[in-house]
């Protein structure tokens, strides 16, 4: 649910004594609320963005939507059939990209993670179900719990709809809490353990558990609480993390426009549980801060065989002395940045494997300043080291082309191959685990057959792997990605503009879909700014335009986005794509891009 953040008004009480000892004798003290100061995003990277959507019991949520909120073009992609999404070499405001992910039953989670630049970073993203807790009347007060044993109590006649009026009707809880204590806390949870302190400094936060809380009225519209009202919540706190818990501990809200826990108010220890009052609903979170943090970053890479690979996409997580932990996942190339880490702490690193088992652990040093540490290599017994060849139809080997591969049928990625045609690539392994790939030339356009590998050894050799099967045109992943200006040609009966217009358009892969990309139509503001997702089908010599949507409205009746015949493409000059779609009604003309 969106929610509007207020900013506080400074307020000045002045008092008026009748004489100088009045003022002396009540002088009394008033506290001030500080506007929330959010941190100014400076600078720009480019970098990918690489990640997976699925349910709390794994299962990818195909056309789970993505936006890049910190894109330097805000863009929304559509994950695959199981799960996958790809922003490639897209420009980032700041080094931190914030995403939004969304998908119908679910409550929205919002993702910020530090990047690296030039590099695929990745995430992973469970989305929790929208759970009904239970229904009652805005003129009552009373209490729902939820199964973990949070709960929710509301205020009598303090319910308001969208529009700030008040309501008085059935009010629908939906409620989710995220177990601080959950080994997947780092997929479940809300942006990242970085909070504007109530004097605005950036604290490092460590949780003791977040409820997400949405209110509806009986036809699914979203409802709040009115101004000058509060409700009561309390989180339960795991028997593993009792012992942490302070007596008071700070209450932050998310921010959903920034990316930032806001603090607001504290909570009360009762027992197992925190117990606070909160003046609107969004996700709430119990965490104790700490003002003083650092920036580790380094990479890791297995060896094997006296091969020195990198570990590309393995989860990782940074353990501290107390209940501080840091959660990610590695770089294509084995590298990894942790943010808001506790100076002067004993580390431990942990590596994890595809089944998300714990294989390795890297102590590292105490540290008060920022560090890069040296390259790390493991000795993980565990790895699975690919190496192979590629030859075509003439037995010679493959000069330009990459592989595709899946883990279990749900974790995917590209790689691409040498020159002479060569690939090298090392995976954390598991017993049962399956892995599926194939090879594609992208110069003579040919695919090989699919290549399934169920028995695993620390080591598979593929030499000179046959690719001569006949394929569609293969558009590399790193063609036609990026940012694009689209021109608009309105014409002169469109009654919300006229001439020519642009806009700064990112084109992204559609994962599963090599000659497939995919722009977010909301930018597209000469027609209204209506959200539309539309997608580029690319071949040797063509290129299809195909929205997911099939009409907007712009003016009556409404236009209509049509795939229309093929427009002419050179795949070899991917600097620009010349095509034009067709609206009928209101008289909205015809774009080229």
């Amino acid at each position: 649910m969106k929610n509007l953040f207020a900013l506080f008004l400074l307020s000045l009480v002045v008092i008026y004594a009748c004489s100088t000892e009045e003022l002396t004798n009540e002088m009394e003290t008033i506290e001030v609320e500080i506007p929330t100061e959010f941190p100014a995003v400076t600078g720009e990277i480019t970098a990918s963005i690489r990640g997976r959507v699925s349910d709390v019991d794994n299962k990818g949520l195909e056309a789970a939507t993505i936006t890049c909120l910190s894109c330097a073009s805000e863009s929304s992609i559509e994950a695959d059939e199981i799960g996958n999404f790809y922003f490639d070499n897209v420009r980032i405001n700041g080094d931190m990209a914030f995403l939004k992910i969304s998908y119908p039953g679910k409550f929205d989670c919002y993702r910020r993670l530090p990047l690296l630049a030039d590099r695929d970073n990745y995430t992973s993203v469970k989305l929790r179900d929208e759970s009904l807790i239970g229904s009652m009347e805005a003129s009552d007060v009373g209490s729902l719990e939820h199964t973990s044993g949070a709960e929710i109590t509301l205020p009598q006649n303090g319910i308001v709809d969208a529009e700030g009026n008040e309501y008085n009707g059935r009010v629908d809880v939906y409620m989710s809490w995220i177990d601080p204590s959950s080994p997947n806390l780092q997929e479940m949870m809300m942006g990242d353990l970085t909070g504007i302190g109530s004097d605005n400094v950036v604290n490092a936060l460590a949780t003791f558990g977040m409820l997400q809380v949405e209110l509806e009225d009986s036809e699914g519209r979203q409802l709040n609480l009115g101004d000058g009202v509060s409700a009561e919540l309390s989180f339960p706190v795991p028997a593993s993390l009792l012992a942490e818990a302070q007596e008071t501990i700070p209450l932050w809200s998310y921010n959903e426009t920034h990316g930032y826990w806001v603090e607001e108010g504290q909570a009360i220890l009762e027992g197992n549980t925190f117990i606070g009052e909160v003046s609107h609903f969004s996700t709430w979170n119990v965490d104790s801060k700490a003002e003083d943090r650092i920036e580790i970053c380094g990479s890791i890479g297995a060896d094997n065989r006296d091969i020195h690979s990198p570990l590309p996409y393995a989860r990782v997580e940074l353990c501290g002395e107390g209940i501080f932990t840091a959660g990610g996942w590695l770089c294509n190339d084995g590298s990894f940045r942790f943010i808001n880490v506790p100076p002067g702490e004993a580390l431990s690193l942990k590596v994890y494997n595809l089944c998300n088992e714990n294989v390795e652990i890297i102590e590292i040093m105490p540290t008060s300043t920022n560090i890069k540490l040296d390259p790390i290599i493991t000795q993980v017994p565990e790895t699975i080291n690919i190496i192979g060849s590629a030859i075509d139809c003439n037995q010679q080997q493959v000069t330009q082309g990459f592989l595709r591969y899946f883990v279990d049928g749900e974790y995917g990625s590209y790689v691409n191959l040498e020159p002479d045609g060569s690939f090298n690539f090392t995976l954390l392994n598991k017993s049962n685990v399956k892995i599926e790939l194939q090879i594609f030339d992208t110069k003579a356009i040919k695919e090989s057959n699919p290549i399934t590998i169920s028995e695993l050894e620390n080591e598979v050799i593929l030499d000179d792997l046959l690719v001569c099967n006949e394929t569609t045109c293969i558009i590399t992943p790193d063609l036609f990605v990026g940012d694009y200006e689209i021109t608009f040609l309105v014409g002169p009966g469109n009654p919300w503009s006229t001439g020519v217009r642009a806009e700064i358009v990112t084109l992204s892969l559609v994962n599963g879909f090599p000659n497939r990309r995919q722009f977010s139509g909301n930018v597209i503001d000469a027609f209204g700014g209506f959200p539309i997702n539309i997608t580029l089908d690319f071949d040797c010599s063509s290129v299809y335009l195909t929205p997911f949507t099939p009409g907007v409205g712009c003016g009556p009746p409404n236009i209509e986005y049509k795939t229309g015949t093929p427009q002419p493409i050179d795949v070899s000059d991917d600097s620009a794509i010349i095509l034009e779609y067709i609206e009928d009604g209101g008289g909205c003309g015809y774009s080229n891009t």
